[in-house]
């Protein structure tokens, strides 16, 4: 696509890059490298994101048990994310390439002004021929700022970019038809047109000690990435040229097709990285209006409004089972759409006055993200 630059985000899972005593793996980390390395003198523009900083410190610490408590785990992560950055500068720069470093919290997503700043720092960094590797800033990252896991980190990041490609290498296939741990006859689906119930369904639980991340964070990373436009590979990091196998077209790991009708830059923003102040649950009607006719949401649709937010905050829509459809940019204040939901469009412009100005949409559809249809199906 015009603009991309054949932008790939490589997210390395914690697995792949520690050992089961949770000592660095060099010899990996270093073929890794040797990966990337080839796909920037192949025209592509590699970002990564990285895991293992946690057990990376855990390791070089000496520790016989593994961290549990907060304070634990940012200790590690502050001694290890400083040996994986020293690591991946020695390699790059035996190809003569620079690295750049970023840690990040959800707060840097949620707030749209350091999203953006978010966005520009990369860029720049791409284009002045840098390797940034990006990791959440465990040090700091309590829960209500934590993003939660490298597959969401490397999702967002990958939408920051306008990546062509996000791929996850962890220490499994791919995504299986069953846990291939119990079934004997599960095999690796190899393409994924869209994430129904059912390949959610196929995601279990959370990934081994000292990784965050399960098939479940990565089908939730897939999600977000596909509705931006975004190409997702699950596959296994321990197979030798792993990259160059992937991008040659070879049918290896699960390939996750990206929408589309892709959201734009800001809807993902909105989408996936803002953060959602209260709820608005709509009816039938406006859910087939919102997400089959693309119109914006009106007070008409509306059933019930949950929490307290001002005019420009983001709120999440939901069906009126309650489940979420996305997120839109309210043009009302909580208060308000109290009094008008269920109102059609003539009834509130007769009530605008010197104390209330009126706009026909409640959520306009240039702000309005959606991402689930799920429900439509249900109810046809």
């Amino acid at each position: 696509m015009a603009g991309r630059q054949h932008r790939i985000v490589v997210k390395i899972g914690g697995s792949i890059l520690t050992s089961a005593s949770y000592m660095l793996r060099m010899e990996r980390l270093q073929s890794l490298v040797d990966d990337i390395a080839r796909l920037r003198s192949s025209g592509f523009t590699p970002l990564i994101v990285s895991s293992g900083a946690v057990p990376a410190g855990f390791g070089a610490l000496s520790g016989t048990r593994y961290p549990t408590s907060v304070a634990e785990k940012q200790m590690a992560a502050s001694v290890g994310q400083g040996r994986l950055m020293h690591l991946y500068q020695q390699f790059f720069m035996q190809y003569d390439l620079l690295t750049g470093q970023l840690l990040l919290t959800s707060d840097d997503f949620r707030v749209r002004a350091r999203y953006v700043n978010i966005c520009n720092t990369l860029n720049l960094l791409l284009q002045r021929g840098v390797v940034p590797i990006v990791n959440e800033n465990d040090t700091v990252s309590v829960d209500g700022i934590k993003v939660g896991d490298n597959d969401t980190l490397g999702a967002l990041v990958a939408t920051a970019v306008d990546a062509e490609h996000y791929i996850i290498l962890s220490d499994i296939d791919g995504l299986y038809t069953a846990n291939p741990r119990q079934d004997p006859q599960a095999r690796v689906i190899t393409t994924v047109e869209a994430i129904t119930p059912y390949i959610e369904t196929l995601g279990g639980a959370r990934g081994s000690l000292g990784t965050t991340g399960g098939m479940r964070t990565k089908i939730k990373a897939a999600r977000i990435a596909t509705a931006a436009g975004v190409e997702v590979v699950i596959a296994n990091g321990e197979t030798p040229d792993i990259l160059q196998r992937i991008l040659s077209g070879e049918e290896i790991g699960t390939h996750f097709k990206p929408r589309k009708r892709p959201l734009s830059g800001k809807k993902s923003w909105i989408a996936f990285g803002s953060h959602p102040e209260g709820k608005i649950l709509i009816d039938m009607g406006a859910v087939q209006a919102v997400l089959h006719q693309h119109k914006s949401l009106l007070a008409s649709g509306i059933l019930r409004i949950e929490g307290d937010f001002s005019e420009g905050h983001v709120v999440a829509i939901c069906g009126p089972d309650g489940s979420e459809l996305g997120r839109g940019i309210s043009q009302y204040a909580s208060d308000d759409l109290q009094r008008l939901k269920g109102m059609r469009s003539q009834e509130i412009a007769s009530l605008a006055s010197a104390n209330m100005t009126t706009v026909p949409e409640v959520v306009h559809r240039d702000t309005l993200a959606l991402y689930r249809s799920t429900i439509v199906a249900a109810a046809q």
